[in-house]
């Protein structure tokens, strides 16, 4: 086995020459990469020139740009994350070769980590006199990145082995090649790096195969915990033309990065400034795991009431939780969630069999094909398939989808869109397995969503005149066609309270004017609550508040009047008026409390 492995490495060695030239790669576009030389630390935009697997470990959208000394290097470049797909990158460099011609090229890159313990990547990049240059230089490399952790055994999940040993290879320069001086060799590298977090310390070793450029490397990476704003490196590179030494400095913020390379025997230095964009994958993660939990909560209400509902919940509320688990691997709320829900989805297989063979005795057809369909999506066994076959060719079902059919048509002629779209999710439910059908809804919800940004725009227009009435009642059909609109929610919150403040003052200068005083002050006390500021309520309450005052006296005396005549509750109607601006009124305050009281005892005799 030995000596095949050997005569492999002979063979390809012999393939692409011992004498490769690899100009991208010793310069190093980026000043991270040029001192930590690590396929195996690689990552951001540094991975699309060390190993593409390495673009698995973006944590934000990052925008770099770099330039560098020596043969006037620059380089622009932008990576992301896509949800289940992966990092992705894609940049644009520029260097001055060794015999003085110009090498430009594009570079695009994939990464992703699979099965719990696996980076790999791929990219794909051009070296010509121009950027888009295509009958020069078409190269590829494939990139591997493994990192051992409690997947592989009991041994692995040792903290001091779990997730810090980093072992990576990259075939480099794959492709077509010239042969001239703008050449791009064949390369092999393989890489060991190890993470000891006690003295937030990185190491690694590096060491090429096939090409002389760059015999190995061995450096370090130090981010102190206490400054987090800065990362010191180091390397030490050995290669045909002589050793060198590597140091390089970052400066951390919270959106951006400075980064600085420079390498002692050469004098060579290069520079970089990167800017981060929208959240880390951790905070994402969080969000996502939030509107996770959401859903469970929601398939819980569902599972209380015995609703169908529950598994769509269940089943939105696991995508969820995965897609937390794709941003951050080592969220571990989001794992347990994972786990119940999963064991939960397992029990639905039985209940919708258990439903649906209910529903057939019942002759309930409909139902129980939707049911058999359901199980069906969890577990296809040959007699949930023969039961979906034999009862979508059931005449009372084939009639439903015809009657429903029918009214679906008409009802999208005379233009109810919220008809039409009713019956074809009738229809979806008989035929379930028809994706025509589900495409047909979601046309009419695209057009109902079209329809719902007419009245809202509309609606905007009367909320900007003021005109809060008419806003609602146009923001009612935005949400009848489209439910879930967010903005149009909004809209509907602020236009009622404005609309709410408006009619409780409209209300007050009402009363105001009919002498109901503490009607129109009870009124315009609502605004106030709502907005202490708006002018026109403080200078209504006002008014009101001179015009007690200067009743007081009268209405002192009617109050006193009316408990004399036993009229208790007109007493204290009165007596209140007065109590509203002089609250230590000792007469009102007397005559009040003993209204209240013979109220009291009245009420008792009634009851007797």
């Amino acid at each position: 086995m030995k000596i095949k492995i050997i005569g492999l490495l002979i063979i390809l060695t012999a393939a692409v020459g011992v004498y490769a030239k690899n100009e991208i790669q010793q310069a190093q576009v980026i000043p991270n990469g040029f001192v930590v030389n690590s396929s195996g630390l690689a990552d951001d935009c540094m991975s699309l020139f060390i190993n593409p697997a390495g673009l698995s470990r973006l944590d934000r959208i990052n925008f770099l740009v770099s330039t560098g000394h020596s043969l006037d290097l620059n380089f622009a470049g932008i990576s992301g994350t896509l949800p289940y797909v992966g990092g992705m990158g894609i940049g644009i460099f520029r260097l001055t070769t060794a015999l003085g011609t110009t090498k430009e090229g594009l570079v695009i890159g994939w990464g992703k980590e699979i099965l719990d313990s696996l980076a790999v990547g791929l990219n794909f990049r051009t070296a010509a006199p121009t950027v888009f240059g295509m009958n020069y230089n078409i190269l590829f490399d494939v990139g591997l990145i493994i990192y051992p952790n409690s997947t592989w055994g009991a041994f692995f999940a040792g903290s001091w082995i779990a997730n810090r040993l980093h072992i990576s290879a990259v075939l480099q320069n794959i492709g077509k090649h010239t042969g001239d001086d703008l050449d791009e060799e064949m390369n092999l590298r393989l890489g060991l790096s190890y993470n000891i977090k006690e003295i937030w310390t990185k190491v690694f070793f590096e060491k090429n195969l096939i090409s002389t450029s760059d015999f190995f490397t061995l450096g370090f990476e130090f981010s102190p915990k206490p400054l987090e704003w800065i990362t010191l490196r180091f390397a030490y590179d050995v290669n045909w033309e002589r050793d060198d030494f590597k140091i390089g400095l970052s400066l951390n913020g919270l959106d951006f990065s400075l980064d600085g390379g420079y390498s002692v025997n050469r004098n060579d230095y290069q520079v970089s400034v990167t800017g981060f964009f929208e959240s880390s994958k951790k905070d994402i993660a969080g969000e996502v795991y939030d509107e996770g939990m959401g859903l469970y909560k929601e398939a819980l209400a569902y599972d209380k009431n015995n609703d169908d509902s529950a598994y769509f919940s269940y089943k939105t509320a696991l995508t969820k939780f995965k897609l937390a688990l794709f941003y951050d691997p080592e969220n571990e709320k989001a794992d347990y969630q994972r786990n119940i829900v999963e064991d939960v989805l397992d029990g639905y297989l039985s209940k919708f069999i258990k439903k649906a063979e209910i529903a057939e005795k019942g002759k309930d057809y409909i139902k129980a094909l939707n049911y058999y369909y359901q199980a069906s999506l969890i577990e296809n066994t040959a007699e949930i398939d023969a039961r979906v076959k034999d009862l979508s060719t059931n005449k009372t079902v084939s009639q439903y989808i015809d009657d429903k059919t029918q009214s679906a048509e008409k009802n999208f002629k005379k233009g109810d869109l919220i008809a039409a779209k009713k019956d074809y999710q009738d229809i979806y439910v008989a035929k379930p397995y028809d994706k025509s059908i589900d495409g047909k809804i979601k046309d009419l919800e695209n057009l109902l969503r079209d329809k719902a940004k007419i009245y809202y725009d509309k609606a905007y227009d009367y909320y900007k005149s003021k005109n809060y009435k008419s806003c609602i009642d146009y923001l009612n059909k935005a949400l009848v066609s489209y439910p879930e609109f967010q903005d149009a929610k909004e809209l509907k919150s602020a236009a009622n309270s404005l609309y709410q403040t408006a009619e409780n003052l409209k209300n007050a200068y009402a009363m105001y004017k009919q002498g109901n005083t503490m009607g129109a002050l009870a009124a315009v006390n609502k605004v106030l609550n709502y907005n202490k500021n708006n002018s026109d309520a403080q200078e209504l309450q006002e008014k009101i508040i001179d015009s007690l005052r200067a009743d007081i006296k009268a209405n002192l005396d009617k109050g006193i009047v009316y408990y004399n005549d036993k009229k208790y509750d007109k007493a204290i109607a009165e007596l209140n008026k007065v109590l509203v601006v002089d609250k230590n009124n000792s007469v009102a305050l007397d005559y009040k409390n003993r209204a209240e009281s013979k109220l009291e005892a009245l009420k008792k005799l009634g009851g007797m």
